[in-house]
């Protein structure tokens, strides 16, 4: 729960600056620091795990060249 304030004013250099800002007078975190980067490590092993490497095209496509190159 909370506002909205925008507002503006003068730089120095004479251009109209405009800021907005998010005022939160109640708020709720949906998970924990520690839930959240045991969530990122987890998504980090699970890509690794996934992942799969050919050496002999360095992991991409056969034809990941545009077709006027590969002729």
């Amino acid at each position: 729960e909370g506002r909205i304030k925008s507002r503006q004013w003068q730089a120095e250099d004479g251009s109209t600056k405009y800021i907005t800002e998010i005022q939160a007078i109640d708020f709720t975190f949906l998970t924990t620091k520690k839930e959240s980067e045991a969530n990122k490590e987890n998504k980090v092993d699970e890509q690794t795990k996934n992942a799969t490497f050919n050496p002999e095209n360095n992991g991409l496509p056969e034809n990941d060249l545009p077709s006027q190159l590969s002729n």
